[in-house]
């Protein structure tokens, strides 16, 4: 069935987590204030396939909904989703078939959202929580390279070391630093 894309815009936006960027956007403000002399550089990319948009719909928590509802839904309009998963949750692994299965294969992104979003209070709590999951992913879904990762909200993470660390280390990234969890405040 072919549908319009009004008719998948507005599902976008019934489904929540909508984020639409022209590919004519203006730079992006730096995060603090420029000094004299200092220089900013921007560049303008083009979206694939001569686009004029892009849309990204993420998915927190491995949610049981996200299989039975939102996956047909987004299969449906033709639209794709990142779904950030806890491979140890006992929600993903009720439908470990179907994210490893019918998920991938659509077109969809797996990200790591820790292994089961009980947060770390060590580095090697944290260690275990990120590696594991970007582990997981990277054997059931090895393309794209670099995975998405957003720590899990509602948690409590006091590793010393910083965030970007992981980053770095397990080739992860994020839209931004701070979580958009459902769960925050």
């Amino acid at each position: 069935m072919c549908r319009s894309a009004t008719d998948r815009l507005a599902l976008a936006f019934a489904l929540g987590a909508l984020c639409v960027a022209p590919a004519s956007a203006s730079p992006i403000a730096p995060d603090h204030e420029v000094g004299e002399g200092e220089v900013i550089s921007a560049g303008v990319s083009r979206w694939h396939g001569g686009k004029r948009a892009a849309l990204s719909l993420r998915f927190d928590d491995s949610n049981g909904t996200h299989i039975e509802k939102a996956v047909p839904t987004l299969n449906e309009f033709g639209l794709i989703g990142t779904f950030l998963v806890n491979p140890e949750n006992d929600s993903y692994k009720k439908y470990r078939s179907a994210w490893e299965g019918p998920v991938i294969q659509k077109g969809h992104e797996l990200g790591d959202h820790t292994l089961n979003h009980s947060g770390a209070k060590t580095d090697q709590e944290a260690e275990l929580q990120i590696e594991s999951c970007a582990d997981y992913i990277r054997r059931v879904q090895p393309e794209p390279k670099l995975k998405t990762f957003v720590q899990g909200g509602r948690t409590v993470w006091m590793q010393r070391k910083p965030v970007d660390f992981f980053y770095a280390k397990y080739g992860l990234a994020s839209s931004s630093r701070r979580s958009m969890s459902c769960s925050e405040d």
